[in-house]
């Protein structure tokens, strides 16, 4: 019964091949196809009309077929649509490559009439079957440019790809030069999609690429979609040039950034050298008491360039990097400003010095550092208790201050660090405090002259007669007698031949007082909201609470609380 059924069914139409029945015009015809097959578009008019006068002079060759869906593209290509549809119609009636031509242009005059869900239904159907370049290439074009008037957005990306993969030669470059065009419409998710496929795909088209990474990192950054800059990081992080430190910080601004179970950030301050210097040193710190190189943990170091809106762009990308908790605050400004992030965030922070505004109890910040009014009052309590009447402080850090009464009335001036001794002469004071880095320490001497000197914890120098100290960090006249008590300690002074710097020994504490909150946080990092709002709160509890031996505190931690309890001694060398 099959068989006869199949013996009855008429025979499938056969495409018809268009070739040459006389000798006479092949010459001819082999020229116009090597020009088609070229796809010059420099003189489209000149080849019209060559075009056309072969078909005027072999009207009955069926050849002309072919000749005239040529034509017929061409004609479309310059916009005489009724010529083209005239043209179109005469190759009409035969299967083949000249009919797919001639339905293309048909579907294309159909898009012009708008109608595209008719033209949509004549051309899907021809979509990776039309052997000829040129042909194809329209096609793409027009199954792009319909798909994009029907809303159907995976449909339009994929035909994209096809038109310019596709194509080569003058064709593949006029494809590049109009893609900015073509995808404008499109929206980023479609984008993405591709761009997934792209990347997974065993033969890779790199200027696709690269193409559409630019076009949704500009999305991105115009929109400020931190979803589509977070793919974009994740997918082609190498493509991004310029774009990436921006995607960053747009990433950074979505609620969803996952915190990395093993990742401290730190702000590097690059605002002058003594701020640099104070950077270093807290990296070196960190690094040692992370175990880096090597070990569990990562420190990602990213700059800040002295500006407000630098730092708040250097925290955003530490953010964006999947820091659990971002060490910063090398200066008061910087301490407030980071404080100021981690209250909008909620991210984890430590700062290495007291912010001037109070410190919010909710907030997830620890501040590490020294508090400036404990260190000048015990210094200058300590000038009032040997004789001295008028005490001048100098400091790098220069801020109101509530001395209690007895310590106020011996205070006759705050002066920044660079002050000269002129002024300190004008004071006619007869004791200072210097309460600075090591060049503040380094004006122990030429400020002295028989004035007794008092230096805070960051001095480094063994030139002054009182000195404070705090835990086992190490005094200015060598090795802490107490510096024994950590291994430690004591391997990085026999390394360095001498004692650590403050800000060194500040990353060392830190270090050791986030490494274990941050290795705590499970594996399996999750970017929802509330997860990472989770992960958060527990980076923050378990740094509350962490203990260690650290080495500027006799305190082992927190305990609990958000400032790092610290006893400074005062002691006097005269």
């Amino acid at each position: 019964m099959l068989a006869t059924v199949l013996a009855c069914s008429p025979p499938a139409p056969k495409p018809a091949l268009d070739l040459v029945a006389d000798l006479g015009p092949q010459a001819s015809l082999l020229e116009l196809q090597r020009r088609w097959e070229r796809s010059e578009l420099s003189d489209n008019q000149g080849f019209i009309r060559l075009l056309e006068d072969y078909s005027q002079r072999y009207p009955a060759e069926p050849s002309t077929r072919r000749v005239r869906a040529y034509l017929a593209v061409l004609l479309l290509e310059q916009e005489q649509l009724e010529p083209a549809a005239k043209t179109a119609a005469l190759v009409q009636g035969q299967l083949g490559a000249a009919e797919d031509l001639a339905t293309i242009v048909q579907a294309a005059l159909l898009r012009r009439k708008r109608e595209p869900l008719s033209a949509f239904r004549m051309l899907d159907p021809l979509f990776n079957r039309v052997i000829d370049l040129r042909g194809r290439t329209l096609l793409n074009e027009e199954l792009l440019l319909l798909s994009i008037e029907l809303g159907r957005w995976k449909d339009a990306a994929r035909y994209f790809r096809a038109l310019v993969t596709q194509s080569n030669g003058a064709l593949r470059v006029r494809a590049e030069l109009r893609a900015p065009g073509y995808v404008e419409a499109l929206p980023s998710s479609a984008l993405l999609e591709l761009l997934q496929a792209e990347v997974e795909s065993e033969e890779k088209d790199r200027w696709v690429l690269s193409f559409l990474a630019k076009q949704l990192a500009k999305l991105a950054l115009e929109k400020g979609d931190p979803e589509t800059a977070r793919a974009l990081l994740a997918l082609v992080p190498e493509l991004l040039g310029d774009n990436a430190d921006a995607l960053l910080r747009v990433a950074a601004r979505g609620a969803d950034v996952r915190l990395e179970r093993n990742t401290v950030g730190l702000v590097m301050p690059l605002g002058s050298d003594a701020l640099r210097a104070r950077g270093i040193d807290v990296a070196r710190g960190l690094a040692i008491a992370l175990g880096l190189p090597g070990g569990s943990t990562r420190l990602v170091v990213r700059d800040h360039r002295g500006d407000k809106a630098s730092l708040d762009d250097t925290l955003a990308l530490l953010n964006a990097d999947g820091a659990a908790v971002i060490v910063a605050g090398f200066d008061a400004a910087e301490a407030d400003q980071a404080l100021a992030y981690a209250e909008r965030t909620n991210l984890p922070v430590m700062l290495l010095t007291h912010p001037k505004r109070e410190l919010p109890s909710s907030a997830p910040v620890f501040v590490l550092g020294d508090d400036p009014k404990v260190v000048r009052e015990r210094l200058v309590f300590a000038m009032l208790t040997l004789g001295r009447k008028r005490v001048a402080v100098f400091a790098d850090d220069r801020r109101a201050i509530d001395f209690s009464p007895a310590v106020a009335a011996g205070i006759v001036a705050e002066q920044p660090c660079s002050a000269s001794r002129e002024t300190l002469e004008k004071l006619n004071a007869d004791a200072l405090v210097l309460d600075g880095d090591a060049d503040c320490g380094a004006r122990a001497v030429e400020l002295g002259n028989k004035r007794l000197v008092g230096v805070g914890l960051r001095a480094e120098t063994n030139q002054a007669d009182v000195i404070a100290s705090a835990g086992l960090f190490p005094n200015p006249e060598g090795d802490h007698p107490r510096a024994s008590e950590d291994p430690m300690l004591a391997a990085l002074i026999k390394e360095r031949q001498r004692n650590p710097t403050w800000w060194m020994a500040l990353g060392h504490d830190a270090g050791l007082l986030v490494k274990d909150a941050i290795l705590g946080l499970s594996p399996e990092a999750d970017d929802r909201g509330v997860a990472v709002a989770m992960r958060k709160r527990i980076v923050t509890d378990a740094i509350a609470t962490a203990e260690a031996k650290l080495w500027t505190t006799s305190a082992s931690g927190f305990g609990g609380g958000r400032v790092l309890p610290r006893d400074v001694l005062v002691s006097t060398r005269r």
